[in-house]
């Protein structure tokens, strides 16, 4: 099924409003590609920027944590994984010779809030060989005991995706594919992997801006679509509450904290983010969800 599209007015938002906050988008926001928006479930604004759409497929970057995230909260509520889950007994075979003890005390739950003190970035993985990466995960040295500090953290969500396989049987896009995008009749799309089956986690989320927006208008609604729960609303609410403190990183943008695989904003908001401009807002209070595409300079 397609969005709902509804006039700016028959949801209480003057058309005026829109127009302002797109001139001040035009002065302040350098290479926006396309922004959504929906109030009470309905899109209000579709617009894009030649020679950008927001019906072809593009980077969405680490929008892929989120997404990654949402499989772990859903496979939880299965059953087939817990937040306590220890990570290091499913990789036993890929464990290298020597490796930090302290990781033995790894959980689901210290991935899913960036509480791993592991690898930071993506591009020590993107250096090494197929099929070694979880080797070379494992050969980091934490640089604090996993659970006590928050660090943004790349190579975490690359870990966190193995562990989905191992749960589900298939990958985070499998996964998803059946349980979300197809409900959400998602159909064109796609998740790097890292060459032995895994997606990356952490990045690599290619989509279109009009499918992302459904997910986020499916999360704004606690996991609804169309009468069905699709994503757990158990799961949903804890998006809504910080996990972990962001303070010590300002730089980030947020401060408000950040809560399995999303950052929180201000009351009841909460947002998937990704490098350049790529955003998904979920306001619940006010049933308010944007989605924006950029390719803005980190300046």
């Amino acid at each position: 099924m397609s969005l709902l599209r509804k006039r700016p007015e028959d949801v209480g938002i003057h058309p005026h409003t829109i127009l302002r906050m797109m001139d001040l988008c035009d002065k302040a926001v350098d290479h926006m590609h396309g922004f959504i928006l929906a109030k009470e479930g309905a899109v209000v604004a579709d617009c894009s920027y030649y020679p950008c759409s927001n019906h072809t497929v593009h980077n969405g970057l680490s929008l892929g944590k989120s997404m990654t995230a949402l499989a772990v909260g859903m496979l939880i509520h299965e059953g087939k994984l817990n937040f306590d889950t220890e990570v290091l007994p499913m990789f036993q075979e890929q464990l290298p010779e020597k490796y930090d003890s302290r990781l033995e005390h790894l959980t689901v739950e210290n991935l899913l809030n960036m509480q791993a003190s592991s690898a930071v970035v993506s591009t020590p993985f993107l250096k090494q060989p197929k099929g070694t990466w979880l080797s070379h995960y494992f050969s980091y040295e934490p640089f604090a005991a996993p659970g006590t500090v928050f660090h943004y953290d790349t190579g975490g969500y690359y870990l966190l995706s193995c562990v989905v396989t191992k749960a589900a049987g298939e990958n985070v896009y499998s996964y998803l594919k059946r349980k979300l995008f197809d409900p959400l009749n998602i159909q064109t799309g796609y998740f790097l992997e890292d060459g032995i089956g895994n997606n990356v986690g952490g990045w690599g989320f290619f989509f279109r801006l009009e499918d992302e927006m459904k997910i986020a208008q499916c999360l704004t609604d606690g996991g609804l679509w169309e009468g069905k729960q699709l994503i757990p609303k158990w799961f949903v609410n804890t998006l809504k509450v910080p996990a972990v403190s962001t303070r010590e990183f300002p730089h980030l943008g947020w401060t408000y904290g950040y809560s399995n695989g999303f950052w929180k904003g201000k009351e009841s908001i909460f947002l998937a983010f990704g490098a350049f401009g790529q955003l998904l807002i979920c306001d619940p209070q006010r049933r308010v969800t944007v989605a924006v595409s950029g390719g803005c300079s980190h300046d």
